[in-house]
């Protein structure tokens, strides 16, 4: 691949293309900080096609960036992306993105934030094994061979970035034995606005009495010494590694936090491993790459670098359906433990250094139901006692008003907090909901998010943006990044990655009738108010299904 990529410089000096070729630790933090003044686009996956004269040459396999200002692959945007690529029937592009996941960790050690150089120590929340089951089901049934190739691959290399990336120091607590969002990394993220951190770094540079930029040279190069600033850099990578970068959820104290979004998501990863182990796999899977086995149960003793070392290889253990289904119990367990306030109905987050709970009511709680590690108890719980914290009348918020807190110009609006809504939350709740037989309540929620969606855009020439205010039915967002996919002339060419998908998934969980006041701008408070109008028997007899998706494509194809 290097090769290509030097013909291509060579042949196209216009371009000023200089190529790189990377060791294989390259998220080492000293090597990722020494390329920030040289920063680069990272190779992705190709395939070898014939060039059309006899021989071959690589070709780019295509993928959807997010849009607007995000224009390289990113890491869970693609998730959602492919949800609505599988709804629209273009399962090659959404297997393709899977392709450059695989690709990412075997060559990079896990699944980017993004694909550029100053990502390399930086994920974010994992997806790809609901991501590629999804896929796995669409597939060709008659290509059975290669569906088969391709879902080990996948399965795969799941494996290793949970063992290599989520179940090792940093991220893993050993204590909890839950994860947390905690990358490595020295010295100032170079990927924000020259100005991003001047609030933060100019009481340090008054200090030694230097400007800001000498400080902060200084102390990207290791001259200057400021504990207090690493502690601060530290959560501000896990916030971003986190996907909500920003929210006072996450202040001063992501890293330190074992999220009820992040273990959620890997509860998921442990059952679709062991359940693909199981079915498609006859139980016994050999892993190709070689790399080190977390230790299981995890505990701090395992971790100690005093204590006896036991570790076990990728490739001299084969894999069974009963370890990943074990580890899924253990996790479920210690979720409950940790992270379910029974009192309060709800999960939150759990700061692993102070040891308690973090009460900031946050909308990912619904995340348990979307990966099914939540009791049908705690699911009623939830629904009947807490969701009405978050929604308002254009879907659900981030979190609540209380938990975000008083707002001033000393401590302005963050956009993953109170009162914006994001496509992310948006879907995992409905499909969360659907899953444990709370179809009502999904199709509300989706009815109030693709309504806001809709008036956006009848009244603002096709604006499909990022997030919205679902208080103000809004998208013009007074935070710090502002909103991206509104800034256009005449009409937009693309909308929002994941907003498009939201519509998408969202309209395959409406009734036709729903659809029907969708499109005439019929708001939730006229809709719901009885349903004036509704045909007998419009509504599909809908029961609760492991495959939300699937379910809701049959929705599309039957309207």
């Amino acid at each position: 691949m290097a090769e290509y990529y030097r013909k291509v410089a060579r042949e196209k000096p216009h371009l000023g293309l200089e190529v790189e070729v990377m060791p294989p630790k390259c998220d080492d933090p000293v090597y990722v900080k020494s390329l920030n003044d040289r920063p680069g686009i990272l190779a992705l996956a190709m395939r070898e096609v014939a060039d059309g004269r006899g021989g071959t040459t690589m070709k780019g396999i295509p993928f959807i960036v997010p849009g607007a200002r995000f224009n390289e692959l990113y890491n869970w945007d693609s998730y959602f992306i492919s949800l609505g690529l599988l709804v629209d029937g273009q399962v090659e592009m959404a297997q393709g993105m899977v392709e450059h996941f695989i690709f990412e960790i075997k060559h990079y050690n896990k699944i980017l934030n993004g694909s550029r150089s100053y990502y390399l120590c930086r994920s974010q929340p994992p997806f790809l094994t609901d991501m590629a089951l999804q896929i796995y089901n669409q597939l060709d049934r008659r290509n059975y061979d290669a569906n088969h190739q391709w879902l080990k691959r996948a399965i795969q290399a799941a494996i290793k970035e949970y063992h290599s990336v989520w179940m090792s120091l940093p991220r893993l607590d050993p204590k909890t034995g839950l994860s947390r969002y905690r990358p490595d990394g020295l010295g100032i993220p170079p990927e924000t606005e020259a100005t991003h951190f001047t609030h933060i770094l100019e009481p340090y540079a008054r200090k030694h009495g230097i400007s800001i930029l000498e400080f902060s040279e200084k102390y990207n190069d290791g001259v200057l010494h400021e504990p207090e600033l690493d502690e601060y850099f530290l959560h501000d990578r896990a916030v971003r590694e986190s996907g909500h970068d920003t929210t006072y959820r996450f202040e001063k104290r992501c890293a330190n936090l074992a999220t009820i979004d992040l273990n959620a998501l890997l509860y998921k990863y442990e059952i679709d491993i062991a359940t693909a182990i199981r079915d498609v796999f006859d139980d016994a899977l050999e892993l190709e790459d070689d790399f080190l086995l977390s230790p299981f149960p995890p505990c701090p003793e395992a971790f100690d670098e005093k204590g006896p070392k036991v570790t076990r290889h990728s490739t001299q253990c084969v894999q069974s359906s009963d370890e990943w289904f074990q580890r899924a119990l253990f996790r479920k367990d210690r979720i409950d433990e940790y992270l379910w306030n029974d009192g309060k109905k709800l999960y939150y987050d759990y700061d692993t250094v102070q040891e308690k709970q973090i009460l900031y009511e946050s909308v990912t709680a619904f995340w348990a139901m979307w990966a099914g590690c939540a009791s049908e108890d705690q699911a009623w719980k939830l629904v009947s006692q807490s969701m009405n914290k978050f929604e308002v009348i254009g879907g659900l918020v981030s979190g609540t008003e209380e938990s975000r807190g008083r707002i001033s110009l000393d401590r302005p609006n963050r956009q993953w907090d109170f009162p914006y809504a994001w496509p992310p939350h948006q879907i995992m709740t409905w499909v969360g909901l659907e899953r444990y037989g709370y179809l009502e309540e999904a199709q509300r929620l989706a009815y109030r998010f693709l309504y806001m969606m809709t008036v956006a855009f009848v009244d603002f020439n096709g604006v499909v943006p990022e997030k919205f205010d679902a208080v103000k039915l809004s998208h013009m967002v007074d935070a710090e990044y502002g909103n991206q996919g509104i800034d256009f002339k005449m009409i937009p060419r693309e909308g929002f990655g994941w907003m498009n998908s939201a519509y998408q998934v969202g309209l395959s969980f409406l009734t036709s009738h729903m659809r029907r006041a969708v499109a005439a701008c019929t708001s939730p408070e006229v809709f719901f108010r009885g349903e004036i109008g509704a045909p007998t028997g419009a509504a599909r007899d809908y029961t609760a299904s492991s495959d939300p998706l699937g379910l809701a494509m049959e929705s599309l194809s039957m309207s």
